[in-house]
């Protein structure tokens, strides 16, 4: 979370040299060159130079594990999108020249290791938004991206209500039955399609468990609204401030929502967040509903190729 290419450069470096620490065996392997444990310890101890770079680091880990285990490797990068949505959160309206330096740095840095590396198995990346797979030209391009609304892998996205069961059995409540119906009316109601039109109930992982925590040795407690403590999207909070979100025609559906339950809105999922500032994205509904969507603030209802039914998920949202 900085704001320069080079602070961002310096952290990476950091995380980078951390990772590679995890790994320090590799050093000693009797199946890696000394070449390659000469690069290895320049990447622990961040001595960089026209031989190793940011850019082929994870490359040349997964190369290293692959060599001394003859496993191929798998890379899991959690909040991928990070540094970018930070950017986007403190100035969307003047941020589009270090958005892509640093957008372009982070694709180069994974495109490098998830495109013609033989030592890759998978790459899974998570994040908030997919911005960075729709920036043209980032040569990142070879990712399956998967959402909430996407049939396959939508039931990873959230606890379902088999698991939130075993979660209140586990703790052996005197109460059991008070508790998860607390839990169903608070934070259930993420709708998930499975199979043809069927769809199951998602429960938000990040507030079950802290209600769970507080709950646990004093079931009086009330449930709370963990929602505002999460953060949510910095983005649309600032799109709402906006004056040009106040004139436009579909902010009273917005505003009407808690009354009416549901809103419909212009929808197109390959919108890029990349290519707005504060004015043109607080009048376009298709960053709304991306972002209402994605942020976890609504639930979709049904949707088509050019409009989703958006609905409150339940009482924390709600509220």
């Amino acid at each position: 979370t900085e704001t320069s290419l080079e602070k961002i450069e310096e952290k990476l470096k950091i995380l980078v040299s951390e990772l590679y620490s995890q790994y320090l065996y590799l050093s000693q392997s009797s199946k890696l060159s000394e070449i390659e444990k000469q690069s290895f310890r320049q990447y622990v101890d961040q001595d960089y130079n026209s031989k190793i770079s940011l850019e082929n680091s994870l490359k040349f880990l997964s190369k290293l594990l692959y060599e001394h285990h003859k496993q191929k490797v798998y890379i899991l990068v959690d909040e991928y999108d990070k540094p970018v949505n930070y950017l986007l959160e403190q100035n969307l309206s003047d941020s589009t020249d270090a958005v892509q330096k640093i957008a372009h740095l982070i694709t180069r840095i994974l495109s490098t290791c998830g495109k013609s590396n033989d030592y890759l198995e998978k790459i899974l990346l998570t994040g908030i938004f997919d911005s960075l797979k729709k920036e043209g030209g980032s040569g990142f391009n070879n990712v399956a991206v998967y959402g909430i609304t996407d049939k396959k892998f939508s039931q990873h996205f959230g606890f379902l209500i088999d698991e939130v069961k075993h979660l209140v059995e586990k703790l052996e409540f005197i109460k059991p039955e008070q508790i998860l119906k607390n839990i169903k009316d608070w934070y259930n109601g993420y709708s998930v399609p499975v199979h043809g039109n069927k769809h199951i109930q998602a429960y938000t992982p990040w507030a079950v468990m802290r209600y769970l925590n507080d709950v646990y040795g004093d079931e009086e407690v009330e449930p709370q609204n963990y929602w505002v403590q999460s953060g949510a999207s910095t983005i649309f909070q600032t799109l709402l401030k906006n004056e040009d979100c106040a004139e436009s025609v579909f902010i009273n559906s917005l505003l009407n929502i808690t009354q009416i339950g549901n809103v419909t809105l212009e929808y197109n999922r390959a919108v890029s967040l990349f290519k707005y500032d504060l004015s043109t994205a607080s009048k376009d509904e298709r960053i709304f509903s991306y972002l209402l969507l994605n942020s976890g603030y609504l639930t979709a209802l049904s949707q088509n190729n050019t409009h989703i039914t958006l609905s409150i998920p339940n009482f924390e949202v709600r509220e």
